[in-house]
């Protein structure tokens, strides 16, 4: 696990099947993240954890997803 404490924090790239956690990344604005099953990771779990991001840009080479999630 990775763990980003870092409040001032605007852009991010991030690549591998580690798990990211973000506190107190209010500024986050950009973010790039690419790993396998990145899509489902990230309908379920990054609305509430960066709130105030402009530009989301997901890669992943396989997927797979069992929920069905509504935004």
């Amino acid at each position: 696990m990775i763990e980003s404490k870092a409040p001032n924090l605007s852009s991010l790239y991030f690549s591998g099947n580690v798990k990211l956690s973000l506190v107190d990344t209010l500024q986050l604005k950009n973010l790039s993240m690419s790993r396998s099953n990145i899509v489902c990771y990230a309908r379920a779990e990054l609305p509430s954890i960066i709130p105030n991001i402009e530009t989301l840009e997901l890669r992943s080479d396989d997927e797979v997803c069992s929920k069905t999630l509504v935004l």
